[in-house]
């Protein structure tokens, strides 16, 4: 949680498309003098596409993303284009933009922010669970239908 949190981070951008096919045709516009940002814009199905496919920084050890995509993340060369790279079942191609370097903050500065962080995520999972179980009860009504309610935890 720390390292993921106040650990050095890299900024990239990504395009993500179905199948090998469009990855390569992709690639290749790039490899033509295609800017990255432009090709992502008009190709990608990643939610990123209209900011050029530009992501947020990322942790080597950040649990919200998946390893291969963080591995893949840190791998490329600042500057440079991935192959394509097949992840959770779309294909991706990766451009690493720059690093940023650790926070400096100490694991002992950081621990209250950690224990914080985990408290919380303890908190959120027996939450769910416990609507889990409401759900799963005859007489459970919403009262308020401004209330957004979903069954899907």
């Amino acid at each position: 949680v720390w390292d993921a949190a106040h650990g050095p981070r890299r900024s990239s951008r990504i395009l993500a498309v179905d199948d090998l096919a469009q990855a390569t045709a992709a690639l290749d516009r790039m490899n033509r003098g295609e800017a990255f940002a432009d090709v992502a814009v008009e190709v990608s199905l990643d939610p990123s596409a209209p900011q050029g496919g530009l992501m947020p920084p990322v942790s080597r050890h950040d649990p919200a993303w998946p390893e291969a995509f963080r591995r893949a993340v840190f791998e490329v060369p600042l500057g440079s284009i991935s192959p394509p790279i097949a992840i959770d079942g779309r294909f991706l191609l990766l451009q690493a933009l720059t690093d940023e370097p650790a926070s400096g903050r100490t694991f002992e500065e950081g621990r209250a922010d950690a224990e914080r962080s985990a408290r919380l995520a303890q908190e959120r999972v027996l939450m769910n669970r416990l609507a889990r179980q409401l759900l799963g009860a005859e007489s459970t009504t919403v009262l308020n239908p401004a209330v957004r309610w979903r069954e899907d935890f």
